[in-house]
């Protein structure tokens, strides 16, 4: 009885106690301890979703849920085969949000099959009334669930769960959250509480990044903690027991160089979850495997608060704290290795955590993919005539640029704000330069991204890569000099696909020779211009390609350009940029500037040498994207990481020979272009022809160039035409609406509040828009009113910008016009009207009732009153009416020349207000639920009431732009 008694009174028990308690309370076993199914365990596929019938399906993003949506007309079943056995929990339901209707609950009707056998039947679910199955599932079984509308349910929002059925997790759990607080109670009790400190955390972290895989709780996770903190203890005891203080010293360093190794993984995986909200995947890893360890570090940009903390936190496992240890262990507890040893045997009987089979398994993956490509790219060297390729005997000279990471939305020839690329622009104007206008990349990583750009396979023939040819081995076998010319590493730490196509090449020069410990450059891009010298001085004959891979925008873009390219240091972002402040974005257009510069003198060198037919063709490997700070990341992919420059520009006597090519080009420069096409436009570029070519509809130097948006796959599975490529979509309705002649009047932009939204608007092809102001003594400043919506441009910044006279129709909406500055505000238009020409080009709106608002009208502007919108709210028609004529004194006071209203409106003004205003008056309206990304817009735009209206003569829609304010 006494020793229970002192085992219960023992201060290490209680402590065990608490912090397991705690720890249990926290995690929650109970609630999330059930294991996704893998979506390699499965395949799905969905029946009865259509145009016609409707309906939806998807996996939400802990894949484990599926929402699923009935048919209007029919059911919609979801049928899973399965390709392993294991045992499984089914559950079906009706999701939290359905709308209900006023009598009752909202419902779904489910049916299940497991196999041939029904499992239910016509089940009617409802919020907070779902129906869970235990299956034991065999490979090659199929479990169908089958969807019907409820009687009662107005909006059907159903789902299907699936997870894996382990009842003893739960259990398991609390078996090693309590083993977990006793082997560190024990070690901190027998040891010192300072070393355990890192330890905690490294076991944190560990278990961490295991969690952020499938986002549950699972015995394998924590049993991964104990293993490590159990084995550091071990190493630990091993480190204090030499009374050698330099043997100590050795093993101390020993044990700090484990402990970090053990921890970079995990560490690297909690940092990038933190960011992004993902654990790394395959695609991330093969982006590190490509290239060298420092971009793989400025990969991982970490900027969140969460991750600085993460970091903080988690210092002492960078600076183990042993150096302050001085006294040491005399006798060895054979127990810590016991505990060790046990530990090791268990976690071993779990599966290996996806955190560390990602990493491998993609790495084997990766290697053997390269070790196959070069094979394969030898074997085409060895034996040339399979290729049946033309003799290439001109005297001509080719140099294929290679940009790194360049985005054309920070390209002032594409739009961009600033003048980034004014070399390129003035190139642009000249007869012999071409520029593609809707070039796009087919992956957002290097190697992918080129060894498709330099291979016949492409992402439409759905050719491997890895054993078709690449240029080079083509233009080797038509005897033409090739070259590659490089300021990028030949080798990366991991080697990559790109090396491998280069060393094809009859010359090679890698000017960057740190050996893919860096991606530190020994010289800017612009050495590249004495090399090229070098290897072209002595050519004169034959005909002679150079591919130049240029470091261009490269991660770390302030180590990109030299001092006197840094242009971009103190521009005030909110009058360029709205409220976003774009992540790097100074250093990021500094290195556009240099860029573009680089180039430009390439050209001029190439124009110098001693041949007639000379030609540039230029394209960037991928883009970036610096507004959500993913870079060019594939897993957090969206559609600004694919948007490139690609331009060409030829001599004059490279046009004279071949003036068809040049007119084909010039009729395709229009049409989309993907940078795995590169391959076929070489050989158009080149005139050499091969066994090995695609079809004419690949090379956009021929008439036949033709490439379907519809079949464009962005890396291998994303569609072009996706519903969330706006740029895109706006592009298509902005070409539908240039040729639709049943809508009678102008569509602008609505509040263009920013400089870089101004330029962004012109770019897409607008000659309008509308913009807000505020009059402040003598300026007009750009903006909805508020510090937060203000700008800090003034009227006068567009008009004097590089796009203001391209403005055909400003929309000025004046917030603050009032009797005591209509004096100043008609002075200052008159100024601006005087230096500017805007009289016939402005429409000055206001919802003032100041009947001092006709001098503007009398000094011929155009002038419109804003009518309430909280009109639209009014049911009462005797209201409606009065209000009509209460609007239309105050218009007729005025003397104003337009009207401008939302467009809910519409039936007001058209009902009461039209009847009793001139009818010589302009109508402007608005309608902001029309957003030209909508793939639907032109079928939304032409059911609008006011569609076929005369009097309309401008609409105002939302297009969406990152710049908006």
């Amino acid at each position: 009885m006494k020793q229970i008694t002192t085992f219960l009174r023992s201060k290490k028990l209680w402590i065990i106690v608490v912090l397991s308690a705690i720890s249990l309370i926290l995690l929650e076993p109970g609630r999330y301890t059930h294991p996704r199914v893998s979506q390699v365990d499965y395949k799905v596929e969905v029946f009865g979703i259509s145009d016609s019938n409707g309906g939806h399906f998807s996996l939400d993003s802990n894949e484990t849920r599926f929402d699923i949506t009935p048919g209007e007309a029919e059911s919609i079943v979801a049928s899973w085969t399965f390709l392993t056995e294991k045992n499984i929990e089914l559950k079906v339901g009706v999701s939290n949000w359905a709308v209900q209707d006023e009598e009752g609950s909202a419902e779904v009707v489910f049916g299940v099959r497991h196999n041939q056998l029904v499992l239910l039947n016509d089940l009617k679910t409802q919020p907070g009334n779902s129906r869970k199955l235990i299956l034991e599932i065999d490979s090659g079984d199929v479990v169908s669930v089958e969807v019907n509308k409820g009687a009662i349910l107005l909006e059907d929002i159903g789902y299907v769960e699936i997870k894996e059925h382990r009842p003893y997790d739960s259990l398991l759990v609390v078996f090693y959250v309590i083993l977990f607080w006793i082997v560190f109670v024990w070690f901190v009790f027998n040891g010192f509480w300072l070393a355990s400190i890192p330890m905690i955390i490294g076991s944190l972290l560990i278990w961490y990044s295991i969690f952020a895989y499938d986002m549950l709780f699972n015995a394998s996770q924590l049993l991964w903690s104990i293993l490590f903190f159990s084995l550091s203890a071990s190493l630990f005891s091993i480190v204090v027991y030499p009374s050698n203080k330099w043997i100590r010293f050795g093993l101390k360093t020993l044990f700090i160089t484990l402990s970090f190794l053990a921890c970079t993984l995990p560490f690297v995986v909690v940092l990038y979850t933190l960011e992004f909200g993902k654990p790394l995947e395959q695609t991330d890893y093969f982006g590190f495997y490509q290239t060298d360890i420092r971009e793989s570090i400025s990969y991982l940009q970490f900027n969140s608060p969460k991750a600085w903390w993460l970091i903080l936190l988690a210092l002492p496992i960078l600076f183990i704290p042993l150096a302050f240890i001085k006294k040491r262990i005399n006798k060895l507890n054979p127990a810590t290795f016991v505990v060790s040893a046990i530990l090791v045997i268990m976690t071993f009987i779990f599966e290996i955590p996806e955190m560390i089979t990602v990493a491998s398994d993609s790495y084997g993956d990766y290697t053997k993919e390269l070790e196959l490509f070069k094979e394969n790219l030898r074997s085409f060297d060895e034996f040339e005539g399979q290729l049946q390729v033309s003799q290439k005997k001109d005297n001509e000279v080719y140099f294929i640029i290679i940009g790194e990471a360049q985005s054309k939305f920070h390209m002032s020839q594409y739009g961009y704000v600033r003048p980034t690329t004014p070399h390129l622009d003035s190139l642009s104007k000249l007869a012999n330069t071409v520029i593609f206008s809707n070039a796009i990349s087919s992956n957002t990583h290097t190697a992918m991204s080129l060894s498709a750009a330099f291979t016949q396979a492409n992402y439409s023939n759905q050719l491997d890569f890895q054993k078709s040819p690449s240029i080079i081995n083509i233009l080797n076998a038509a005897d033409v000099h090739t070259y590659w010319i490089s300021n990028q590493l030949k080798y990366g730490i991991w080697d990559n696909a790109v090396s491998a196509i280069a060393e094809q090449c009859e010359e090679q020069v890698f000017i960057n020779s740190n050996m893919g410990k860096t991606n530190e450059t020994d010289d800017f891009d612009g050495a590249l211009l004495e090399v090229i010298k070098r290897k072209l001085k002595s050519a004169n004959e034959g005909t002679h390609v150079v591919f130049i891979h240029l470091m261009g925008s490269h991660g770390q873009y302030n180590k990109r350009y030299p001092d006197e390219f840094r242009m971009f240091d103190h521009d005030d972002f909110k009058s360029l940029f709205g409220n976003l402040n774009p992540y790097e974005v100074n250093p990021y257009d500094n290195s556009m500037i240099y860029n573009d510069f680089v180039v430009s003198e390439m050209v001029h060198l190439l124009d110098s040498l001693p041949f007639e037919r000379k030609a540039m063709f230029y394209f960037a490997d991928h883009a970036e994207d610096l507004i959500t700070k993913h870079g060019h990341s594939s897993s957090l992919f969206n559609f600004r990481m694919i948007h490139i420059p690609t331009y060409f520009w030829f001599s004059d006597g490279y046009i004279e020979t071949y003036s068809s090519q040049i007119a084909n080009l010039k009729e395709n420069s229009t049409k989309t272009f993907t940078n795995d096409l590169v391959y076929d436009a070489i050989l158009g570029l080149t005139g050499i022809s091969t066994k090995a070519s695609n079809s004419e509809g690949f090379n956009v130097f021929s008439a036949g160039y033709q490439l379907q948006d519809s079949s464009i796959k962005i890396l291998n599975h994303i569609d072009y035409t996706d519903p969330g490529h706006s740029v895109y979509h706006e592009e298509i309705n902005l070409q539908k609406l240039s040729n639709d002649s049943l809508i009678p009047f102008n569509i602008f932009p609505h509040r263009v509040d920013s400089k870089g939204m101004l330029y962004e608007m012109t770019a897409k092809g607008f000659d309008g828009i509308e913009c807000d102001l505020v009059f402040n003594d003598t300026v007009f400043e750009i903006g909805h009113g508020g510090e937060e919506y203000m700008s800090g441009n003034s009227l006068e910044d567009y008009l004097n910008s590089s796009v203001g006279d391209s403005l055909t129709f400003i929309w000025l909406d004046i917030k603050n016009l009032r009797n005591d500055n209509i004096d100043k505000v008609l002075e200052r238009l008159i100024v601006l009207d005087d230096q500017y020409k805007i009289k016939q080009r402005v429409f000055v709106e206001s919802d003032t009732k100041s009947l001092l608002f006709d001098k503007i009208r009398k000094a011929g502007f155009n002038t419109s009153y804003y009518l309430p919108t909280d009109i639209s709210q009014i049911e009462d028609r005797a209201i409606l009416k009065s209000k009509a004529i209460e609007v239309a004194n105050q218009i007729n006071k005025q003397g104003v020349s337009s009207i401008s209203f939302d467009a809910s409106l519409y039936n007001w003004v058209t009902v009461y207000l039209s009847p009793i205003i001139p009818q010589e008056l302009e109508w402007h309206t608005w309608q902001l639920g029309l957003e030209l990304q909508q793939t639907n817009f032109i079928d939304n735009l032409h059911k609008q009431p006011f569609a076929s209206d005369n009097r309309i003569k401008t609409l105002l829609i939302r297009v969406h732009s990152p710049y908006y304010l």
